[in-house]
């Protein structure tokens, strides 16, 4: 594994989200990878299937425990450069990191990662484990949930209402998303959905939101009337020239 510390910030108007983990070291029943394929921009695969503990590149279960086997890909896949991105639990906790295998367009191969949960401890130094850097307190969680701070303009024209996206659940979802937006005084907000291209795929209007939660709800279709392909989607809520986004993501 590698960390990487950041020398600043992320701009809070990029409404960057901060990944959780997972160490307990149990199979996942499911999983998510997000990745950058031979270097294209940022890709999600779906794993629906339970996946296996093994050895690095190896079908016997359990091997010498040091991985988890993708088995194949249902939606999407990875390619060289994919090496290194985050395996996602159901939970949307990071459980592991990609180390190698097969999978390539065009296969239905299989991937290993390597397990967050022997990462942890890794060699039992600083240098060669997470625990120093992610648990430095010695506080002993097992998970850590995903983090997000507040987004919208650092410095935000005076006299305009603050708008965040507090919540969407379920994340992913299936048929039906629930939003809930957070308001410092009433305000007529537009609520849009975009693609990953930055096509606008549902609009869904403009609407009072009052202070403090307003909740609505999305079912996944398009301008059309037709349900939104499987994928990762972004919902922009702007109000008086302020902006929240939030990406998540569709399943089959």
């Amino acid at each position: 594994f590698a960390l990487l510390e950041l020398d600043n910030s992320p701009d809070p108007a990029f409404g960057v989200n901060l990944a959780g983990w997972d160490r307990s070291g149990l199979e996942p029943s499911s999983a998510v990878c997000i990745h950058h394929p031979s270097t294209d921009e940022k890709s999600i695969s779906f794993e629906d299937d339970p996946l296996d503990i093994t050895s690095y590149l190896q079908h016997e279960i359990p091997g010498d425990q040091t991985h988890l086997r993708v088995y194949d890909w249902d939606l999407g896949t990875t390619e060289p450069g994919s090496s290194g991105s985050p395996l996602f639990n159901p939970e949307r906790l990071i459980v592991g990191q990609l180390h190698g295998g097969y999978a390539a367009c065009g296969n239905d191969t299989a991937d290993w990662y390597g397990r967050f949960s022997l990462s942890w401890t890794g060699g039992g130094t600083s240098a060669t484990r997470l625990s120093s850097w992610l648990d430095p307190q010695g506080l002993g969680n097992l998970t850590m949930p995903l983090l997000v701070p507040e987004d919208g303009p650092v410095d935000p024209p005076a006299g305009n209402a603050n708008i965040r996206i507090s919540a969407m659940y379920p994340n992913p979802f299936l048929d039906f998303v629930e939003v809930t937006v957070n308001m410092d005084r009433a305000a007529v907000a537009t609520t849009k959905v975009y693609d990953l291209t930055g096509k606008v795929i549902a609009d869904l209007g403009s609407d009072l939101f009052g202070e403090g939660e307003t909740t609505f709800g999305w079912d996944g279709y398009d301008q059309g009337g037709r349900r939104v392909p499987a994928g990762l989607y972004v919902l922009v809520v702007e109000s008086e020239g302020k902006t929240s986004r939030r990406q998540f993501v569709r399943l089959n």
